[in-house]
């Protein structure tokens, strides 16, 4: 493979242009595959599906008192 970012960079097309050009010419480089996408559904359909409230917190602190559950029996924590 050679692959040299200046000429990648230096050219006049649109990132529109590039991506209908690549598809015409059939390189598949920015394109995702249908079974990566299938799969990143099957992935993401569950959270999606999963109704869950948001929990409010004033600004500025460190969130919902709820969060501490996530990590149980651990605690969260900032290093200063």
């Amino acid at each position: 493979m050679h692959f040299l970012y200046a000429d990648a960079s230096a050219s006049s097309k649109s990132s529109v242009e590039r991506l209908i050009h690549d598809a015409m010419i059939g390189d598949h480089t920015l394109f995702t595959r249908a079974d990566e996408v299938e799969r990143a559904w099957e992935l993401v359909t569950p959270i999606l599906d999963t109704q869950r409230r948001v929990l409010p917190y004033p600004a500025g602190s460190s969130g919902p008192e709820e969060a501490e559950a996530l990590i149980a029996p651990s605690h969260w924590h900032l290093l200063k």
